[in-house]
C-alpha cells in the first residue's frame, strides 16, 4: 500500500466517523500558520526518513582534533579511552556537561587518584559563599560561589581548562 492510499484511506474512516480531514483539521487547530508544510511532512513516505545505516561515520584524525581545540570549539579532546567499550578511541570534553563527572571519569579512565577537593564555607546562614579548591593530576583550581556545587563545578571547570591547555601543548609537540 502506497502512502498516498494510505493517506485516502485514513481521510475517508476520518470522514465516515463524522471527523475532519487532516488538513481541515490542521487548519482548524493552527489558522494562523500555513499549513503546506504540515501536509508535506505528512505525506512523506515512511522509508524517506529512515537514515542510511550503511554509511559508516568518519572518525577526525587526531591533527584535526588538535586544530579544533586550539579553536575552543564545543567538543576539544580531552582523551584516549584505554578502559572498556570504545577503547582506543578519542574522548572530547563536552562543555555542555558536567565537569566534575568529567575529571572523575578522566581519572578512571587514566588510572589516577580521584581529584581532592577542599571546602569552605564563609558568611550568614541565608548569605553562605563556598570557596572549593581542587587537586588533580597535579593541577589545581580554585572557584568561589553560593553553593558548594557551584563552586566544585566552576573549579572542575577551570581545572580542566588547564588539562586542555596542557593537553593542547602535548599534541602540539607530538605533531
Amino acid at each position: 500500500m502506497t502512502d498516498g492510499t494510505a493517506h485516502e484511506k485514513i481521510t475517508a474512516k476520518l470522514a465516515a466517523a463524522g471527523s475532519k480531514t487532516v488538513a481541515d483539521y490542521l487548519r482548524a487547530a493552527f489558522p494562523h500558520k500555513d499549513i503546506s508544510d504540515a501536509l508535506a511532512v505528512v505525506s512523506i513516505p515512511a522509508s524517506a526518513g529512515v537514515p542510511d545505516e550503511a554509511a559508516p561515520e568518519k572518525e577526525m584524525a587526531l591533527l584535526d582534533i588538535v586544530e579544533l581545540a586550539g579553536r575552543g570549539t564545543a567538543h576539544v579532546l580531552f582523551y584516549i579511552k584505554v578502559k572498556g567499550k570504545g577503547k582506543g578511541r578519542p574522548v572530547m570534553y563536552d562543555y555542555m556537561k558536567s565537569s566534575v563527572a568529567q575529571v572523575y571519569e578522566y581519572a578512571t579512565q587514566m588510572s589516577l587518584p580521584d581529584p581532592l577537593f577542599d571546602h569552605i564555607a564563609s558568611g550568614a546562614a541565608h548569605l553562605r559563599s563556598f570557596e572549593v579548591t581542587v587537586q588533580f593530576d597535579g593541577l589545581s583550581a580554585t572557584d568561589r560561589a553560593g553553593s558548594i556545587k557551584e563552586a566544585k563545578e566552576g573549579a572542575c571547570d577551570t581545572l580542566v581548562q588547564e588539562m586542555l591547555a596542557r593537553n593542547r601543548d602535548v599534541y602540539k609537540l607530538k605533531a
